[in-house]
């Protein structure tokens, strides 16, 4: 059939992890394959995503859910995305929100939601990009 003959780009490399230290055994560069040790929240990656792909799922070559598509530079000509790593701790939490009691709609207004965002996302963006400037991080994330 057709498709993509070489497949590099659409599964991409891995080029780093966060916090960096807890996925020591994976290595920058190596193909996007695998999981990750369940303190890993965030993944960046070269795989191939198009824009409208945010909550997308990065899957590895093996049909493996690794992550989730949130936010990278492809608006700005680059080639790097961040997913949310799909690891159980991560995974643990949805539940758990889910459990919980209804939440009120004031907690879903845009300011809310993007306070969040920032906040579990400039860490480890800023760890795996310290070139970035902090408005940079911004204009990536949201």
């Amino acid at each position: 059939g057709g498709g993509d003959k070489d497949c590099s780009r659409r599964w991409g490399k891995l080029l780093a992890v966060y916090p960096a230290d807890v996925d020591a055994g994976v290595n920058a560069g190596a193909d996007v394959r695998g999981s990750f040790s369940k303190s890993t929240t965030h993944v960046m990656h070269s795989a191939t995503v198009a824009s409208g792909e945010s909550g997308g799922p990065l899957i590895s070559a093996a049909g493996e859910v690794l992550g989730v598509h949130s936010f990278g530079d492809a608006f700005y000509g680059g080639a790097r995305d961040v997913a949310v790593a799909a690891t159980t701790a991560i995974v643990d939490q949805i539940v758990c929100l889910r459990r919980r009691d209804p939440v009120p709609p004031s907690e879903y207004a845009t300011s809310v939601i993007n306070r969040r965002v920032m906040a579990s996302s400039d860490p480890a963006l800023a760890a795996m990009c310290p070139e970035l400037s902090a408005e940079q991080r911004r204009s990536w994330i949201l």
